[in-house]
């Protein structure tokens, strides 16, 4: 279309072209075009150009309209994403609260035991001592 556009501009811009009366020849070869007939190309043209352009905005439209549908959607799955990462680290964190509590309820209740083995030992080993001394 753009093609024909330009040929046809050209030869409704030509140099190349002369008003003739009836009867008259005319002073080159070629074809000879009416005032009227180059009117019609060039109005001709003109549609074909604005058809082009309205169709060109229209695409352009659809595809921005799509581009937005798409970076809106992309936008939501992102924050539906954000919110269920969150609450997976909030129950992670729960349970390892959870864990962590259990692990100290069961490390507090030896504390008492390694106290006494630790005196015992120190005892045990005092009177070893002593009486290993005493046997000298």
């Amino acid at each position: 279309m753009v093609t024909n556009l330009l040929l046809f501009s050209t030869l409704a811009f030509a140099q190349d072209f002369q008003n003739l009366n009836q009867g008259e020849v005319a002073p080159f070869s070629g074809t000879v075009i009416t005032p009227e007939g180059i009117a019609k190309i060039i109005t001709i043209e003109d549609s074909k150009l604005q058809v082009c352009e309205e169709k060109s905005k229209h695409q352009i439209e659809i595809f921005t309209i799509s581009k937005n549908t798409e970076i809106e959607k992309l936008k939501f799955d992102l924050e539906q994403q954000t919110k269920n990462s969150d609450l997976l680290i909030k129950e992670k964190d729960k349970e390892l609260d959870r864990v962590y509590g259990l692990v100290k309820k069961q490390n507090s209740n030896l504390i008492p035991l390694w106290i006494s083995l630790g005196f015992s030992a120190g005892v045990a080993t005092s009177l070893g001592t002593y009486y290993i001394y005493r046997m000298e």
